[in-house]
């Protein structure tokens, strides 16, 4: 699910301000693609037959968990960095 951290990766390179300044709607096409392809790496995960065409192993609630907290982290320190470093 390395893909999920770099579409959450994204919205923090897409302009120097912070998301809280300039919104998640500001660019609603990068916003629709960027759920559009999380839905779409969850259905191949979470189908079993969808997932077998791919290869994929079935995932756990616990490496779900992990997998949105890791890929969230990126997110709220390059936030961290926009609010107090500029």
């Amino acid at each position: 699910m390395l893909g999920l951290s770099e579409l959450v990766h994204t919205l923090n390179i897409k302009n120097d301000r912070s998301l809280l300044v300039s919104g998640l709607l500001e660019n609603s096409f990068l916003t629709i693609a960027i759920l559009v392809g999380i839905l779409l790496q969850f259905l191949l995960a979470l189908i079993p037959p969808v997932a077998a065409v791919f290869s994929l192993t079935a995932i756990t609630g616990k490496t779900l968990a992990v997998t949105i907290i890791l890929s969230l982290a990126p997110l709220l320190i390059v936030e961290l960095e926009k609010r107090y470093l500029n």
